[in-house]
């Protein structure tokens, strides 16, 4: 239900004190249809002069008929609440004698084709809300109605903004969301400059309005729908609530879901600047993008390494990015220190495709540097696909540090040696030092939330991890294609002296051959798990 149908409800159910104090007692006709199939008939009788407000609701797609030449004389009529009926045809006359219509609702009345031309001339409306009409092709000129603050035509089927919508100044939210037959509109710069009130902009996909003008990001509160590249440089405010998709040419719009505080970069050409994400951004996407002279996102992004809300980061198809965090060295006092600020706590989900050059996940200018405390502690889920460049995935000790981790799925990266090293870089090919802890190795490593662990087809992987892992919540081991792999790194508790799977664990996948010849301390845990194994080839 739009938020004007709630409202006006409201003002309808516990009417007007002020036209009650002025002794105008106000008249409303609030009424309910529950079946789907049933006919509305308007009683004429009914819409009087003193009718303030009408607010009709169906469980269904109850149907309105309007008679043809009706002209209810309704002058004191403010609101007009008809949503999700199914109405076919307003005739002209209808409105003729509602000069003090405000809030006309046809939400989701998706039988209509078009408004009546004296739409034009209600120069008192302040809302128009058409949003889920679907067959809705045609709206009247808007220029006269200058009062006029919320303009939804989301979901409709209109094939050009309505004519004088330019002049309707006073504008706080227009909503052209999913209106996928419109037809291609530049709106030239200068032109938003105009509505000084709008605070949400909602556009259609593939581009088809863009908005040349990036300064009007900097008064919205919402906005949602594409941007170039060029322009995103520009902004120096970003509302409240936004979903951008950003891309060079703006002739693709690639279905995502909506959601708030959300970037979409696609087919960018990624390189040094000055240019800051929104700090307070949940979700970045990035993709088919390239890099060009940098080694780190965090040159493209001053502030990536401080996103302090940021909880899923995707990065698909991007040549050139070798590593996505830039981290400063410590100064020679505090290099066992670590810092306070965790400035990747809140991320959740990070999934990375098809990056040929990704050697890690961080990256420090000199050796040695530190990860802050709190790095990755809300991760849940890890997903790393065809990165054939990486060699080392974590140190035990950052892997120590996933104790929210539920998903570890890692496939088709040709050059990975090692889940977990011992020390020797978080991703970093084993070519520097890198001190991320002042603690030594780890004998054990707890991941009390790993429900599956996926490996696959990784060719030149040795070694999962040295320490043994705990993972009581472990309910799936999958291992394909990954021959060298020698030992499974799991801790198996002890029933009657005797080791036995984790409770919760309900099989592993794998190769026939490999499990075969996977070496054990002793032939007990390969018993204990031999029940569980479901064997490939």
């Amino acid at each position: 239900m739009h938020d004007l149908v709630r409202d006006m409800a409201l003002r309808i159910t516990n009417g007007n004190s002020k036209l009650k104090m002025s002794g105008d007692v106000p008249r409303f006709l609030v009424k309910s249809f529950v079946w789907r199939r049933s006919k509305v008939i308007l009683e004429q009788k009914e819409w009087t002069e003193d009718l303030h407000a009408v607010y009709f609701h169906t469980f269904g797609s109850a149907e309105i008929e309007v008679p043809p030449g009706w002209s209810p004389n309704c002058p004191k009529l403010s609101t007009l609440l008809l949503p999700h009926f199914s109405i076919k045809r307003i005739p002209d006359s209808f409105f003729r004698h509602m000069c003090g219509l405000k809030v006309l609702n046809l939400e989701g009345c998706k039988d209509i084709t078009e408004l009546p031309n004296c739409v034009s001339d209600m120069v008192n409306l302040t809302a128009l809300i058409l949003g889920g009409c679907a067959r809705l092709m045609f709206v009247p000129p808007l220029g006269k109605l200058k009062q006029l603050r919320d303009l939804d035509l989301s979901c409709t089927s209109i094939q050009d903004l309505p004519q004088g919508w330019g002049s309707l100044v006073n504008l706080e939210r227009l909503n052209l969301k999913k209106c996928q037959t419109l037809g291609l509109k530049i709106i030239p710069k200068g032109t938003f400059s105009q509505f000084h009130r709008l605070q949400l902009l909602l556009l259609p996909p593939f581009g088809k309005v863009q908005v040349n003008d990036p300064e009007v990001l900097n008064q919205l509160e919402s906005f949602i729908r594409c941007l170039s590249f060029t322009d995103f440089y520009k902004i120096t405010q970003w509302p409240k609530y936004y979903n951008v998709y950003i891309n060079d040419i703006l002739t693709k719009d690639r279905g995502y879901v909506y959601y708030q505080k959300q970037l979409y970069f696609h087919q960018c050409k990624l390189g040094r600047g000055s240019n800051y994400l929104p700090d307070d951004m949940k979700s970045l996407i990035i993709q088919d993008c390239e890099g060009m002279g940098i080694r780190c996102l965090s040159d493209v992004f001053r502030n990536f390494i401080n996103l302090s809300h940021l909880s899923e980061l995707y990065i698909f198809v991007s040549v050139g990015i070798e590593f996505l965090w830039k981290l400063p060295s410590p100064s020679p006092h505090d290099q066992l220190e670590v810092s306070s600020l965790s400035p990747l706590r809140d991320l959740e989900q990070l999934g990375l495709s098809r990056l040929p050059n990704l050697v890690g996940l961080f990256y420090g200018g000199s050796e040695p540097y530190l990860l802050p405390v709190g790095t990755f502690s809300s991760l849940k889920i890890l997903w790393i696909h065809e990165c054939h460049n990486m060699k080392q995935l974590f140190t035990v000790q950052l892997l120590q540090t996933l104790q929210n981790l539920e998903t570890l799925d890692i496939k088709n990266c040709e050059g990975l040696e090692e889940i977990a090293a011992d020390g020797n870089g978080v991703g970093q090919g084993g070519g520097e030092r890198i001190q991320l802890t002042s603690s030594g190795a780890t004998a054990t490593v707890i991941l009390p939330k790993l429900r599956c662990l996926s490996l696959n087809r990784l060719p030149q992987l040795k070694n999962i991890c040295k320490a043994a892992m705990i993972c009581n919540s472990i309910k799936e081991i999958e291992i394909f294609d990954c021959p060298k792999v020698k030992r499974l790194p799991l801790f198996l508790p002890t029933t009657n002296g005797l080791p036995s799977p984790p409770s919760t664990l309900r099989k592993i996948r794998g190769d026939v051959e490999w499990w075969e010849l996977l070496e054990w301390d002793s032939p007990y845990p390969k018993s204990a798990l031999d029940p569980l194994f479901i064997g490939k080839g």
